[in-house]
């Protein structure tokens, strides 16, 4: 059984990251991880700056792998909604008002619950705190139309269909 059935993700991914509290060049591979139902680091590099402080140990523990995975993956829009391109929370706010005046009890409100839910794990993120703050609705709110898209099914953790990288 598929969730959210019209999300895509890209198989693998390379991230650059800029971080100025990092004096180095960051680069990331990451691969979606079927079994795990996210994206996982498959490799890091970290070379020095031009002019910068030289790699080293208490350098690489100040990396935020995760946060630079979670807003890498973001802004790359590597999660897609099958014919519309990019799947983006802000997108989703501005459908807000329409989403939840429908109520919990659409079909369609639900599959955006769904969609919410899965894209925030697939990058990492909260995901109830992502169908929260996208939606604008409570915390108990979120917590009862989450529960609502797993038991019709729409929420599960596994079969999102993947496509290889271009040229790749």
């Amino acid at each position: 059984m598929e969730s959210a059935p019209d999300l895509r993700v890209h198989a693998e991914v390379e991230l650059y990251v800029d971080d100025p509290a990092i004096d180095a060049r960051i680069t990331l591979q990451a691969s979606y991880d079927l079994a795990a139902g996210r994206y996982v680091i498959d490799s890091v590099t970290a070379a020095r700056a031009d002019g910068g402080e030289e790699v080293n140990g208490a350098m690489l523990r100040d990396l935020r792998l995760q946060e630079y995975v979670r807003d890498g993956l973001t802004a790359l829009g590597a999660v897609e909604l099958e014919g519309s391109g990019a799947f983006r929370l802000e997108d989703v706010v501005a459908r807000r008002a329409d989403i939840v005046a429908a109520g919990p009890s659409d079909p369609d409100t639900l599959r955006w619950v769904a969609r919410i839910y899965r894209a925030a794990e697939i990058v990492s993120a909260r995901p109830a705190k992502a169908v929260q703050d996208a939606l604008g609705l409570t915390q108990p709110t979120a917590t009862v139309w989450i529960r609502r898209a797993r038991d019709r099914r729409l929420i599960f953790p596994f079969g999102f269909t993947e496509w290889d990288r271009p040229n790749g």
